[in-house]
């Protein structure tokens, strides 16, 4: 196999664990270890195939890692962020270089602003359809993110994983070959 192939082939593989975020966010509000990592432990096998330069080329794709971590963490550490939402961005870093990781993170914002808006009315039309605090601890939209920070009433559970996601789906579709 030549390294073009490889490419592909590991790009689609990050297709097929952003759908797999997709799905696991949406039904459990959870993304896992086992998805995320390997998007992170694949990532330096794509930098080879690409024919990414050890300096400063893969260099700078672990820094930007690193920042986004970093940035997540301080979010996770608010309660603004859950920890699965950041190890997926953190492992998406490693993928995209600079400018398009720039790219790539005006479109989380802005599928960030659609998920919120579209859970958060869902959230609120079953709210009132509820009779009872009790019914509502039923609701999967309600808890707590991030550390567990304690809040006064229900907190809703945004799937932002969902925004991370899609917006590393929309970079692959619209700048790597493979998927045009």
């Amino acid at each position: 196999m030549d390294n073009e192939t490889i490419s592909y082939a590991l790009l689609m593989g990050l297709a097929i664990a952003l759908v797999v975020a997709i799905a696991t966010d949406l039904t459990r509000r959870k993304i896992y270890n086992w998805n995320t990592f390997p998007i992170v432990l694949a990532a330096p096998a794509w930098w080879w195939a690409a024919g990414f330069d050890p300096w400063p080329g893969m260099a700078i794709q672990v820094a930007l890692a690193v920042g986004i971590f970093l940035f997540g963490a301080l979010l996770f550490a608010i309660g603004a962020m859950a920890a699965g939402d950041t190890k997926l961005m953190t492992g998406i870093a490693l993928w995209f270089p600079p400018m398009v990781f720039l790219e790539y993170f005006v479109f989380v914002a802005l599928f960030g602003g659609v998920v919120t808006l579209v859970f958060g009315g869902l959230h609120i039309i079953r709210r009132k359809h509820l009779r009872s605090g009790d019914e509502l601890a039923d609701d999967p939209t309600v808890g707590t993110i991030g550390g567990g920070n304690p809040v006064k009433g229900p907190k809703i559970l945004i799937p932002y994983g969902i925004a991370v996601a899609l917006a590393g789906l929309w970079i692959l579709f619209s700048k790597y070959p493979v998927f045009s």
